[in-house]
């Protein structure tokens, strides 16, 4: 019998595969559900996500739009903590 087992540095690339492939998946999920508020849908939101921790970038036009959106991601399965990061700048 024959045992292979994979390398220590092997696991470790197939951890860190894995783990981006569960930050992507958080990604597309908040992204759709940004879409899908109504408040927040016509908004351009930058959404990074690196081991479950969510990072909102972009320009809102109000307070209450930053807010929501942290909401929103915070919501989403997986997120560990959303850094928001949006700024209010008023048409």
């Amino acid at each position: 019998t024959t045992t292979i087992s994979a390398t220590p540095t092997a696991s470790a690339a197939l951890r860190k595969a894995g783990d981006v492939a569960v930050d992507s998946a958080i990604t597309v999920k908040i992204k759709a559900a940004l879409l899908a508020d109504p408040d927040i849908k016509s908004l351009k939101i930058d959404v990074d996500t690196r081991d479950g921790v969510v990072t909102l970038n972009g320009t809102v036009p109000s307070a209450a739009n930053a807010e929501r959106a942290g909401k929103v991601a915070k919501g989403i399965d997986g997120v560990k903590s959303v850094q928001n990061r949006l700024t209010v700048k008023a048409s």
